[in-house]
C-alpha cells in the first residue's frame, strides 16, 4: 500500500461553556499538505487550499523527470511541467 504523512491546518480554538470553558476536542481541518509514497513508488507533495482540494503535487513521472502538476477544483490535473522530458 501507499504511505502518507500529513499537516493538517491549525484547527480554530473553540471553547464550550458546557465543558466548563474547556476547549472543544476533535475540531476537524483541512489537509494542507500531504507527503506520499504510492504503493508503486511514485513519490509526491501535494498542496491543497483551504477547503482541502489538492491543487499543486510535486512527482516524479514514469519515465523518471521531475514534474510539477496544477489541478482543479475537482482534483484533475489541467497542467504540468516536466522541462527534463523536453530534452533531447
Amino acid at each position: 500500500g501507499a504511505v502518507s504523512f500529513v499537516i493538517n491546518q491549525a484547527p480554530p480554538l473553540i471553547r464550550d461553556p458546557a465543558l466548563g470553558d474547556r476547549l472543544v476536542p476533535g475540531v476537524q481541518t483541512a489537509t494542507r499538505m500531504q507527503l506520499t509514497v504510492a504503493a508503486d513508488g511514485t513519490p509526491a507533495i501535494a498542496l491543497s487550499d483551504k477547503d482541502d482540494q489538492p491543487r499543486l503535487r510535486l512527482t516524479v513521472t514514469p519515465d523518471g523527470y521531475g514534474a510539477i502538476e496544477f489541478l482543479n477544483a475537482a482534483g484533475e490535473v489541467i497542467h504540468t511541467l516536466a522541462p527534463e522530458a523536453d530534452l533531447p
